[in-house]
């Protein structure tokens, strides 16, 4: 929300986080500043392709990007890098040994592993076992890919989970990890609030 200077009138913005935005006539219409590098990383990550290696990052309301550390060009431009993944990108992870997969995530544990050499994006999210609890993850959810081997993937949620076929299958490696609180019955500044009051329950 802006406020208009000197009256304090309320100015509903574009809605979005994902950069600078202008505005002639009083936040009517809204110009985006596509122009202007600037960005909030929540992760990066790096692979191993020669000549030049590509990084990856995931972006606050923008998505997931990959792209050159180097080119051929004097500079790297906008249309060097490309989407790999939507939502507020988190970490990224590449694959070693040439990166033809890579990993993206948005929020909440939603994961996905990309193919790069056939442009393929399949979800990955780990599902709850049987009759296990659903995964409870963090916003922004822990994710590396095993030193020791290639294909083999670790996720966390309430518990780590392992993956030994690049995200196909899923197994948890670990007890629940958390204090298994109870957010309903937590105080917060002194009192229980309604759920519709701060979405407490809005994510798992």
């Amino acid at each position: 929300l802006l406020y208009r200077d000197g009256i304090g009138q309320r100015i509903d913005a574009k809605e979005g986080d994902g950069g600078l935005y202008q505005s002639f006539d009083g936040g009517l219409t809204w110009a985006w500043f596509a122009n202007l590098t600037i960005s909030q990383f929540y992760g990066i990550d790096l692979d191993d392709v020669e000549p030049f290696y590509n990084v990856y990052g995931g972006l606050q309301d923008n998505g997931s990007l990959m792209g050159p550390a180097r080119t051929l060009t004097p500079n790297i431009q906008n249309y060097n890098w490309t989407s790999i993944g939507g939502g507020d990108g988190m970490q990224p992870r590449a694959e070693p040994g040439g990166a033809r997969y890579v990993y993206a995530q948005s929020q909440n544990g939603a994961i996905t592993r990309v193919d790069m050499l056939l442009n393929e994006t399949v979800s990955i999210r780990p599902p709850a076992r049987g009759t296990d609890a659903p995964n409870r993850f963090t916003w922004n959810a822990p994710l590396i890919v095993s030193p020791h081997s290639p294909t083999r993937l670790y996720f966390g949620s309430h518990r780590l989970l392992r993956s030994d076929d690049r995200g196909t299958t899923w197994r948890p490696v670990s007890a629940d990890l958390t204090r298994a609180l109870n957010r309903d019955t937590m105080q917060i500044m002194g009192r229980l609030w309604p759920d519709s009051a701060v979405g407490q329950n809005m994510f798992t």
